[in-house]
């Protein structure tokens, strides 16, 4: 039979829980509240003597609610809105409050309607409500609670001597004690008459037991059951429904998905198959016996009796009566009890006396009934697992405890000598297994007449809430503990409300959690393993790492078995502890260790070694890096093509500006190179204020801080002065579910520590990443202290309609300054440009057309992306990234032209109007399409007609709706098919490709539908048109943005961009990975050429310049040397003459001098910076170049500048500077000592009061000097003064020398590729008669190798972008030392005569990689290794091992074979090829060993000696036949072989053997054959039968060939049979067919003339392959006129699937192909570029033959694709396993898989299922984007896009099996489900999800498939 999916796969579940005031009617909702509920009516835990819920037990409800944290739920709050009402003291939760709980199922996304909802539970509270840390636990009964606790007052007489209804004397008892308002609800009236039911009965009892007696007495059952009719709970009395079976049942059940575990019990303890009534017969007046039996029990179980007795004052008073209550005990006991427990997804459904049809092939070959006696649902909303369990048997009964109960047995309850049970307290309970580990799990044994159980922590109150622990009728209890020790005590309680005499008391507790040892640490130099040493202990979940660094500590929680990397710098110093914790918490910690990571001390490297210097300070100054890093080198962009930098401008290096409009960021320094273009996403900035303009306001302050603006340039400034959670905040309304990105820039100040936090109120996980670093989970983050901007982001999912955002720097700590900018909130899970309000989607686009051969080059950071990559694509569409192609990598940001204008209706919707009767309007910048009648195809078209040439297209377009179709058309002449699209109701992106064959100048695009509902409408929105059959992202038409021509556009998703080149023509691979490789910026020739001749310009102005200065140097040399002279002179006569000295060298003259020098030097150093910010990094690059190019030039002019400045010269000048420097000394020492301060001071005064006397005295100073001294003095100035001009000259002649110089260097710029094979730069100088030089060459040497050469005393390098300028790399050639400031990363060999560095030696010990002797001394050979003192030997031969107490090899591996031997140096074993072992077992004379005649085997496995032991499990489950010869007695005899162990051919009992895989599939309808193989319709008559048989008709098919493999065949044939008017009864026409071997096959009779169907089905296994022909042959018997009519012959014959040969064939109808299938896909993505312009030319008509050709030539290239492996499957996801224990197929999640498991794979090319084992699980982490498939008989399926699947498709050469991944799967495809009855499932729908946090899992097997959910899929070795 077919089983039907009962439960469906996709559904929303809808809860209300609600509980009512005081007065009734007031009811609230509880419902955000619950954390889980448990409704149970029966105890489903256990089978055998347990309560069920048929035997009159009411249903419980157990509640759990999470308190509100601002208002308790606890009822003795008094100050909780919860239990107040009008301001009054009324707690919500007290006793005898009504709750009800209300369920709905749905379709997704569907509001359930008032009838769609089912009561699950509605009663009281009162049972237990207690309050357990944050949780409140609230236990009820149902409404029956009530009749329970009413005991009877008055008792009186019911009934009557005419007799009453058995319903009315309910209702009458009810009515009696006060419960007037319980209406009992009868279906169906009873048929009972109550003649008198004494007082006497219902004395001493409550109303329950009273009704439940009236009710057992006369087989009915009584209870609170659902009323679908009224849609309420109400206490139903109705006789249980035993006639239900298998044709009737309720719901029907399958094993795959409707349940998820299934246990049966078979016992026969209960069976009761003699019946004996004892009653008093009220007529007779005597006590009378009536016996009943069964006696197929009997003869099955044997005589099992049972005593029933009755007293006078009993209901049952007659014969009738008593048979009546006799055959119900009977009916419910005569059978063995075969019980179920199944478990399933909650079916809300199902409830007492349901009837269920269970198909489980596991558990039964048949499909069993089961009536259902007890259920609990369990709805779990914190873990969202909803759960439905019930216990039931074989079919529906009335009761089995209550029958049992009252069995008279002597000793048994019930019986006349045993006191009334009511009376009696139940016995005392045993404890069973109790644990106390993650959790305290009680269990304990039943008791015989106990309803209930009751559990405290103390023997006191019993009956009240204080102290509950429990209370319910369920035989184990589990509870999350608050404590590490509890005491609990246990009664039971029967149903006169009794308990046990004594509680039970028991004690359990669970200690902390010890103290680890010290954890295990391996130290890095950026980092430290810590791995924690486990406890022995299951209770512990996990340990926390206590990591102290300085005086922060970080508490790291790490789960059991796991580790923890702990990120800090090389050679810091930390403190580590781990605790473990427990469900209680954390325990002590362990022993405090001290660990430090991998640092080279200070003393290794001398300081001045890798300490800037001058030289490298100067260098440093000069060099612009702002568009360079180390590594990098400028790349010459190539001619034609255009760049743009995108450091200031969108505009190109020659000019080219952005069409109007554009909406980017240009974001300075946060390029590849420089700066960069962000063209991102629209975006909205949720937070107000966001530069914090007006003293921050809109923005909330918490704690201890002071706010202040900073220069008002849009930061604040924040400090903090005291310990505590300061900071600020605002508050945002959010959307639940949706992630939310908090961005700004903070720069920290200073500060105790740079320690800062975010939070979000309510409290929600979140995530942090300061600029591109890791991801951050938590609170806190540390900024760093390096005085920078940091950008900061943060991400969190709202878990509220409002949330509260702090931005805390210094939380906890004191003393924090910082400033903050730019803070962005945004309803993305990412950060996007800072906006202060709104920014629209981001737009960039350039009028230029690109050439047909064309390649673009750029590097691009997606908004996914964590770095830059480079991307380039060209015109053949081949995609390179990073220097690689890549085929999935998506560049629609790059966005062809948009054909249609105006087609994202902003503001408007110009050039679209409606079709048929529709409204347009603008709603949201979306176009909505409503439809007004319901005509044939509505929607919208575009105007004006737009022309398009011949070619293929792509349609696509952002769209919404509540209605069905989307329908594309294009005309063009005559009409293009149309093709649906299915619509969601949020925005989804539909596209179509078509192609037009001919030219259309007036093409008119439809958008239509097919006729939908009034008021149904569409939102559309980003419609685009465009060439080619891939859609890129949307862009405007370029006729929107102004522009008539082509444009290149860069739409939303493009992220940021740097240096974009587009070049016209098509770069090779190597090209674009060379570019990759340099890691450099692109740089314009035309660029180089004008920052050339700014750098000449500059040159000259500072020749100007510095040609000045020097004037001004000399002028300031004759000032110093006239003072010299004068000084001289007038130095005898110094004292008596200071004033006029004071007159030759004043103050003014000195301080001029020096401020002209200042100035000059000023100067200079203004010009050195405007040299070095006009020559950037790739002009001093290439200009340094040219300068190397040119040294023969240089070299040919040297005479000329050594004209300008010869040795001489230079000599003479520095002498000169020399001289005046010590001149100048002695000077200053003779005027220090000749003029004290005082005498200063003097003649400071003098020379200001006596100014006018100096040119006065001039006359008297020259008559006092000698003459000789004049005439002396005239001839040194006269001398100087023609030194002077001669110098002038000599440095004019030599600037114009320069000048032609740079001159030449310019001219020459064109020689710099035609480089010379030798570049050499050298400095020397000489200094005390020594020279010293340095300098380095680059060239070609005489061998034709490349070499570059240093000369140096120190070589060092330093990188451009450490902060701290040390040298990473230095050499000192006087020491013969190297130094490293960095990892020094080795791939390949390491020599040396010595290695000292300790880190070296520590790494490669730890690696494994060497062993070092006491003077770390180690010596490696190529050719062996020796290891463990020579134990282990890798050489050119392979491994060898001595081990101790060995002389020689015990094992060698060679890669041939492994081999081993004893001590004496036999062989013992070898495997693999065994040609060396056997010459092995010969030389040592063992051949003897072996049986006369043995072969060796070339190879294998081989013992030469030794014995083989396997465990008994191994032996159990062999597969391997021994061979006879083993088994004689000169081998291993029978005798000594283990009693369960193969022998011969007996294979072991669990072993997988293909006769029990066929046993447990389920072959699908290979007994039913459907598929037709032949038909004729043609009539063929006779209408004069003979009386002899004459062949009618002929018909042949053929059962085996290639495609079809017949075994099983339906024959039918529809015929009409008449004999006519004037026979008699005996007249009648026969008809019989006769097999391919004449064989009679059926034969039958008519004589009517009605056509009926005959059949017969035939075992064709015997039949020939080939061709069989069948014959109808007919006769008359006795019948004067007879005719017949053949109307039909056809042939079925069985379904090939599985395990059945031939190609799979299955009763499919037609096929999905045409051009959309048989070019698309089967040439989509890999296939595109190779089959393009095979399927876009000739996909012409239905594709049948043109496509052949490109579908070959693409399915090896797809398969190939498919076979690599990859995808992944959903967590949760089912998967098939063939379960060894059982013996059977049973499904376990993905994520739960081990290897070794066995999976089932279903191989279409043999049409068999394989068997292969897990060899791995890859866990394959989370994705926030896969495809979910739904078919049309199956679950849905969540994989990645390159999940593989095996799939039956028809593109373009019938159907035929495919492997395809996910991605290029369909609709209208087939899957295949090997286990199903329906083993073909068809692609409904592929859609694309997007939901976050979703783990995906990979597993491999050894066949490379397995079954995921019930389907096929492939290619996962």
């Amino acid at each position: 039979m077919t089983i039907p999916y009962t439960i469906p796969w996709e559904r929303d579940i809808h809860t209300r829980i609600s509980v009512s005031r005081a007065d009734g009617y007031t009811w609230v909702d509880l419902l955000p509240y619950a954390a889980s509920v448990d409704i149970a009516s029966g105890n489903v835990t256990r089978f055998g003597g347990r309560i069920a819920g048929i035997d009159g037990v009411m249903p419980q409800l157990d509640l759990v609610l999470k308190q509100d944290p601002d208002n308790k739920l606890n009822p003795q709050d008094q100050n909780s809105t919860w239990n107040k009402v009008g301001g009054q003291y009324n707690p919500l939760l007290a006793p005898m409050r009504e709750i009800t709980i209300l369920t709905a199922i749905t379709l997704p996304g569907v509001t359930p309607t008032n009838h769609d909802w089912i009561g699950l539970f509605h009663g009281y509270l009162g049972d237990g409500i207690r309050v357990e840390g944050d949780t409140v636990r609230v236990n009820c009964r149902s409404l029956s609670k009530r009749l329970q606790e009413t005991y009877i007052e008055e008792p009186k007489d019911y009934g009557s001597e005419e007799g009453e209804p058995l319903e009315d004397v309910i209702q009458n008892v009810l009515d009696d004690n006060g419960l007037s308002d319980v209406v009992l609800y009868c279906p169906e009236p009873t048929g009972f008459m109550v003649e008198t039911y004494s007082a006497e009965n219902v004395q001493y009892k409550t109303v329950w037991d009273v009704l439940q007696a009236l009710a057992t007495a006369h087989d009915f059952f009584l209870g609170d059951l659902w009323d679908p009719v009224t849609e309420r709970m109400r206490l139903t009395l109705l006789v249980p429904p035993r006639d239900k079976d298998i044709n009737t049942a309720d719901f029907v059940l399958n094993y795959r998905s409707d349940f998820l575990r299934e246990e049966r019990e078979i016992r026969d303890t209960a069976v009761r198959n003699v019946i004996i009534g004892h009653y008093w017969d009220k007529a007779a007046n005597e006590k009378r016996t009536i016996t009943v039996k069964d006696d197929t029990s009997i003869a099955e179980f044997g005589r099992r009796a049972m005593e029933v007795e009755e007293e006078a004052t009993s209901l049952i008073q007659t014969e009738a009566e008593m048979l009546t209550y006799l055959n119900a005990i009977l009916s419910d006991l005569k059978d063995q009890q075969g019980t179920s427990y199944l478990s399933m997804p909650f079916f809300p459904q199902i409830g007492l006396f349901s009837g269920l049809v269970i198909h489980h092939p596991a558990m039964s070959s048949t499909d069993d009934f089961m009536g259902v006696e007890s259920y609990r649902h369990s709805l779990d909303f914190e873990g969202r697992e909803y759960r439905t369990e019930i216990v039931g048997s074989g079919r529906i009964r009335g009761g089995q405890q209550k029958w049992l109960k009252s069995e008279t047995k002597p000793g048994s309850p019930g019986h006349p000598s045993t006191p009334p049970t009511s009376n009696v307290p139940p016995a005392n309970v045993v404890w069973g297994h109790c644990s106390f580990i993650t959790d305290v799990n009680l269990a304990w044994e039943p008791v015989r007449g106990a309803t209930a159980y009751e559990i405290r922590t103390s023997d006191t109150n019993w009956g009240y809430a204080d102290g509950i622990i429990y209370r319910g009728n369920s035989l184990s209890h589990r509870f999350i503990p608050t404590q590490r020790e509890y005491t609990l005590y246990i009664r039971a309680i029967n149903q006169a409300g009794l308990y046990s005499n004594q509680a039970t008391p028991i004690t359990l507790s669970l200690p902390a959690p010890a103290a680890p040892n010290q954890p295990t640490v391996t130290a890095y130099f950026n980092a430290l393993k810590i791995v924690p040493t486990p406890l022995n202990s299951p209770s512990v979940l996990g340990y926390y790492i206590h990591v102290t660094n300085g005086d922060v500590t970080d508490k790291i929680p790490v789960l059991a078995g796991g580790d923890y990397s702990y990120p800090t710098p090389s050679g810091t110093t930390v403190t580590i502890q781990v605790s473990a914790y427990d469900i209680l918490g954390e325990g002590p910690k362990s022993e405090p260790l001290e660990a430090t990571t991998t640092a080279l001390t200070d003393g290794d490297i001398p300081d001045d070694i890798v300490g800037p210097s001058k030289l490298t300070e100067d260098l440093r100054s000069d060099i612009d890096l702002s568009k360079y890093t180390a590594g990098q080198a400028a790349i010459l962009k190539p001619q034609g093509g255009k760049l743009w930098h995108f450091d200031a401008t969108l505009d190109s290096t020659d000019g080219l500006k952005p069409l109007p409009g554009a909406v980017a960021t240009l974001r300075p320094g946060e390029g590849r190179f420089g700066g960069a273009v962000a063209v991102e996403e629209a975006t909205t900035n949720l937070f107000n204020n966001p530069t914090f303009i007006n003293q921050a306001q809109y923005w909330l302050r918490h704690g201890d801080k002071t706010i202040e603006i900073e220069d008002g340039n849009g930061c604040i400034k924040f400090m903090k002065s005291l310990d505590g959670n300061s900071g600020i905040s605002q508050i945002i309304d959010t959307v639940v579910g949706e992630v939310y990105t908090v961005s700004y820039w903070v720069q920290h100040i200073s500060g105790v520590t740079n320690q800062y936090a975010f939070a979000i109120t309510p409290s929600n996980d979140r995530y942090t990443k300061i600029d591109h670093g890791d991801t951050i989970i938590g609170t806190f983050f540390h900024i760093p202290d390096d005085g920078e901007w940091h950008h900061v982001q943060h991400w969190f999912v709202s878990e509220s309609t409002s949330n509260q955002v702090f931005i805390q720097p210094g939380r906890n700590i004191e003393n924090l300054s910082c400033f903050l900018a730019n803070a962005q909130l945004e309803k993305k899970p990412f950060a996007t440009s800072f906006v202060e309000s709104t920014r629209p989607d981001g737009i960039v686009a350039y009028s230029m057309a690109l050439s047909q051969d064309h390649t673009i080059v750029c590097h691009r950071k997606g908004k996914h992306d964590t770095d830059y990559r480079h991307v380039a694509k060209r015109s053949d569409g081949t995609v390179l990234v990073d220097g690689e192609v890549d085929e999935q990598y998506d560049t629609g940001w790059i966005s062809e032209r948009n054909l249609l204008p105006n087609s994202s209706f902003n503001e408007n919707f110009v050039g679209w109007t409606n079709n048929a009767n529709v409204d347009l309007a603008i709603v949201d910048c979306a176009l909505r399409v409503t439809f007004k009648q319901d005509t044939s195809t509505p929607g919208i078209k575009m105007v004006p007609r737009i022309s398009l040439e011949a070619g293929t297209y792509t349609m696509s377009t952002r769209i919404r709706a509540s209605c069905d179709n989307l329908l594309f058309t294009f005309f063009s002449g005559s009409a293009i098919s149309p093709s649906f699209e299915h619509l969601a109701t949020s925005w989804q992106v539909i596209q179509r490709t078509v192609t037009i064959e001919e030219d259309a100048d007036d093409a008119i695009l439809y958008l239509l539908t097919n006729g939908q509902e009034i008021d149904s409408y569409w939102e559309i929105d980003w419609v685009k048109l465009e060439k080619g059959n891939t859609a890129t992202d949307w862009t405007p038409a370029p006729e929107d943005l102004g522009c008539d021509g082509d444009t290149l556009m860069f739409s939303n998703q493009t992220g940021l961009i740097d240096e974009l080149l587009i070049l016209t023509y098509a770069a090779t691979d190597e090209e674009i990975a060379t570019w990759y490789r340099a890691k450099g910026a692109f740089v314009d020739q035309d660029e180089l050429n004008y920052q050339a001749s700014q750098v000449k310009q500059l040159g000259t102005e500072l020749g100007d310049r510095l040609t000045d200065a020097e004037v001004e140097l000399v002028n300031a040399q004759n000032r110093l040397v006239d003072a010299e002279d004068s000084i001289d002179a007038v130095s005898i006569t110094l004292q008596t003459h200071a004033d006029q000295i004071q007159a030759r060298v004043t103050q003014t003259v000195f301080n001029s001098l020096e401020g002209r020098v200042t100035d000059n030097e000023t100067e200079l150093t203004v010009l050195a910076g405007e040299v070095s910010s006009r020559v950037t990094q790739a002009v001093f690059d290439l200009l340094e170049g040219r300068v190397t190019g040119n040294e023969a030039t240089l070299t040919t002019h040297a005479a000329q500048i050594q004209a300008r400045v010869t040795q001489d010269i230079y000599d003479t000048l520095e002498g000169r500077v020399t001289n005046a420097e010590g001149s100048l000394d002695v000077l200053a020492d003779e005027i220090s000592a000749k003029v004290s301060q005082a005498v200063f001071d003097t003649l400071a005064g003098t020379v200001s009061s006596q100014g006018a006397q100096i040119t006065a005295q001039a006359g008297l100073i020259e008559q006092k000097a000698d003459a000789i001294i004049v005439t002396a003095h005239g001839a040194r100035i006269t001398t100087a003064e023609q030194n002077i001009s001669a110098l002038d000259g000599a440095i004019t002649s030599t600037v114009a020398r320069v000048d032609d110089v740079e001159g030449d260097v310019a001219t020459q710029a064109n020689q710099v590729t035609q480089l010379a094979d030798r570049y050499s730069v050298k400095t020397q100088k000489t200094s005390g008669g020594k020279t010293y030089a340095t300098g380095f060459v680059s060239g070609i040497n005489e061998q034709n190798e490349s070499e570059f050469a240093v000369l140096a005393d120190r070589f060092r390098v330093f990188g451009t972008t450490t902060s701290d300028g040390q040298a990473i790399f230095a050499v000192d050639t006087v020491t013969k030392k190297a130094y490293f400031l960095a990892d020094l990363i080795v791939n390949g060999l390491v020599r040396a005569t010595a290695l000292e560095a300790e880190q070296l030696k520590t790494h490669m010990i730890q690696a494994g990689y060497a062993v070092f002797d006491e003077a770390n001394i180690l010596d490696l050979e190529a050719r062996k290794i020796l290891a463990a003192g020579g134990a282990i030997e890798i050489g050119e031969e392979g491994i060898m091992m001595i081990p101790p107490g060995y002389a020689q090899r015990s094992m060698h591996l060679d890669g041939a074979q492994l081999a081993f031997w004893d001590k004496n140096n036999m062989p013992s074993i070898a495997m693999g090829d065994l040609t060396k072992f056997k010459q092995d077992i010969a030389n040592a004379g063992m051949l003897g060993l072996f049986p006369t005649g043995f072969t060796f085997p070339q190879a294998g496995f081989l013992m030469a000696q030794g014995n083989i032991a396997l465990a008994r499990s191994v032996l159990a489950n062999s597969l391997m036949e021994i061979p006879p010869m083993l088994l004689s007695e000169s081998g291993v005899p029978f005798e000594r072989l283990a009693s369960n162990s193969v022998r011969g051919r007996v294979i072991a009992a669990k072993a997988i053997t293909f006769d029990k895989i066929a046993e447990n599939l389920n072959v699908p309808l290979i007994g039913t054959p459907s598929l037709r193989r032949y038909n004729s319709t043609t009539v063929v008559s006779n209408t004069n039968l003979p009386s002899t048989w004459t062949t009618v008709s002929t018909f042949s098919f053929i059962r085996t060939d290639t495609n079809y493999f017949a075994e099983q065949l339906l024959i039918e044939v529809e015929a009409a049979l008449e004999t006519l008017s004037g026979g008699d009864s005996s007249d009648h026409v026969q008809m019989r067919l006769l097999g391919p071997s004449n064989q009679i096959l059926m034969v039958v009779t008519g004589s009517n003339g009605i056509s009926q169907l005959y059949s017969v089905i035939l075992d064709a296994r015997n039949f020939p392959a080939g061709t069989n022909t069948f014959t109808i042959q007919a006769r008359h018997q006795h019948a004067n006129a007879r005719r017949i009519i053949i109307n039909r012959r056809t042939v079925y014959q069985n379904e090939q699937m599985p395990l059945r040969p031939g190609v799979p064939v299955y009763t499919v109808s037609g096929g999905i192909g045409g051009c959309y299938t048989g070019c698309e896909v089967a040439c989509e993505s890999s296939c595109e570029s190779s089959c393009q312009s095979g399927c876009e030319g000739s996909c012409q008509d239905t594709c049948e033959t043109s496509c052949q050709g490109c579908q070959v030539s693409c399915q090896s290239t797809c398969e190939k694709t498919s076979q690599s492996g990859g995808g992944c499957i959903r967590e949760g996801t089912p998967i098939d396993v063939w379960d060894l224990e059982t013996q059977d197929y049973t499904t376990v999640p993905v994520e739960d898989l081990k290897p070794g498991m066995i999976l089932p794979w279903y191989q279409p090319e043999t049409d068999t299922v394989v068997h292969g084992e897990l060899t791995r699980l890859v866990d394959a982490s989370y994705s926030r984007e896969f495809l979910r498939i739904r078919t049309s008989n199956g679950p849905s399926l969540d994989v990645t896009f390159e999940q593989p699947f095996d799939v039956l498709a028809d593109l373009g050469q019938g159907q035929r099996w495919y492997k395809l991944q996910a991605l290029y799967l369909r609709p209208g495809m087939q899957m295949v489900r090997p286990f199903d009855s329906e083993p073909l499932s068809t692609i409904v729908s592929v859609e694309t999800v997007r939901e976050s946090g979703v783990h995906f899992w990979d597993p491999k097997t050894t066949t490379g498939g397995y079954c995921v959910n019930g389907y096929a899929d492939t290619i996962t070795k």
